[in-house]
């Protein structure tokens, strides 16, 4: 986490969405934050982690006017 807690209720429910979605919902989930849709197949090829970052103020001010942003290059959301 950067700049956000793990009990931010906003990360809690992106958990929450993740652990509903079905196999091919996260491949277009790691699509999009990875830019590949599969996990290595061994822990020691992860070299990058997932990173969940908080959004500038001017976004926290009107959030519901924002989509996600992803950053591809360093796994983050």
């Amino acid at each position: 986490y950067d700049g956000i807690s793990d009990s931010d209720p906003h990360v809690k429910w992106l958990w929450e969405v993740l652990d509903e979605m079905d196999q091919e919902q996260r491949a277009l989930f790691l699509q999009f934050v990875w830019a590949r849709s599969r996990l290595p197949l061994v822990s020691s090829k992860m070299i990058m982690k997932f990173k969940i970052q908080g959004a500038p103020d001017s976004v926290n001010a009107k959030p519901d006017d924002h989509l996600p942003l992803a950053h591809t290059c360093f796994f983050s959301i």
